[in-house]
């Protein structure tokens, strides 16, 4: 993840941000499902798109979303402060570096194939 200058909490900007990417981080169907959703957007409205989706991910996700208690305001003031925007961006960022590595992959792949091919020709 690349290093936000206004972070506050391991490299995040605040311990909701952090602990919602974490989270999905460490469940491997969600991480799935959000690199998945980071990969099918594209153009410059893409970050908010994608926080818009990882938002409602989570409101859906809340168990005390029918309650009305102290807790209740106390997680949605914590849900309410994450910056998903952030959070979106990392993600975007990840499959934007995976994809590059790939493509380095593939381009060694080739260019070895191609040195190959040329021996192999060469020796004939």
């Amino acid at each position: 993840m690349a290093k936000n200058k206004n972070a506050d909490y391991q490299g995040w900007k605040n311990y909701e941000s952090w602990n919602i990417a974490l989270w999905i981080d460490n469940d491997q169907g969600t991480y799935d499902m959000v690199r998945e959703w980071a990969g099918e957007l594209s153009g410059e409205d893409s970050v908010s798109d994608l926080a818009d989706q990882i938002e409602a991910l989570v409101e859906e996700d809340n168990p005390l979303a029918d309650t009305t208690t102290m807790y209740t305001d106390l997680l949605q003031a914590a849900i309410d402060n994450a910056d998903y925007y952030e959070i979106a961006q990392h993600y975007i960022d990840e499959m934007t570096t995976a994809s590059k590595e790939e493509d380095a992959v593939m381009a060694a792949i080739d260019g070895k194939i191609a040195v190959e091919d040329n021996l192999l020709t060469s020796d004939c």
